[in-house]
């Protein structure tokens, strides 16, 4: 269904401020020009446009004390023919930008850590085997004699490796359908983009799935907002 808005700046802005989608796309821009990785975004805004730009206001914040006002101005590329066309390139914009990112797994360290752990216990679960585990062991005295002593027998550190693997794969797995359903469902994401969102966090987990969470969280509050 086609959606009501009057196609003017301030028609737009409103728009785009309050309809949870698409509000939830402004704050996914939002935080793509944040300062620092480590800040979050809040109360993100589309305040206005041109045909060559559009202006967002949000609060960043690097802890619960240090908060600032930001103001970021970014340009359509190409500019707008009208400014009726803002409408249709501010909501692909902020669709875009909701989209699970396959660069995070190389580019937060948290993410990379956990695909490397994952594939280090099913290279042990799936090829290497006990007795391979044993083999490798064997080759780093020093290694052998820590692990040994912490998990007593090479027995009991492969089994840990093997539950620690698929507990792995079940749980992301389980995240993954949670958060692809919400995308789909809150929103109203395609099948595409919420099959993508399964896919990043089954390979992730639960900091994806925190990213996840926090766009459904913005669509649910301006939903419950709408309906007061």
């Amino acid at each position: 269904m086609t959606p009501k808005v009057e196609f003017t700046e301030e028609g737009i802005c409103s728009y785009m401020n309050t309809d949870p989608t698409a509000s939830t796309g402004i704050h996914a821009l939002a935080l793509e020009h944040i300062q620092s990785s480590k800040s979050k975004a809040s109360n993100a805004k589309l305040s206005s446009f041109t045909k060559e730009q559009f202006t967002l206001k949000f609060v960043e914040c690097e802890s619960h004390t240090m908060c600032s006002m930001q103001s970021v101005d970014v340009p359509f590329r190409p500019p707008l023919e009208t400014d009726a066309d803002a409408f249709s390139r501010l909501l692909s914009l902020g669709a875009k930008a909701m989209e699970a990112k396959w660069s995070w797994i190389v580019s937060e360290p948290i993410c990379l850590t956990i695909v490397l752990v994952t594939l280090a216990l099913g290279y042990t679960t799936l090829i290497l085997g006990e007795d391979g585990l044993q083999t490798k062991i064997n080759t780093v005295p020093v290694a052998a004699d820590l692990l040994l002593f912490v998990f007593r027998s090479v027995r009991v550190l492969y089994r840990a490796c093997v539950y620690s693997f698929y507990f792995a794969i079940v749980a992301h797995a389980l995240e993954g359908v949670y958060v692809a359903h919400q995308i789909r469902t809150v929103l109203k994401r395609g099948i595409s983009d919420s099959l993508k969102w399964f896919l990043v966090i089954s390979c992730v987990g639960y900091p994806v799935t925190m990213k996840g969470m926090e766009f459904i969280q913005i669509a649910n509050e301006k939903k419950a907002k709408k309906q007061m």
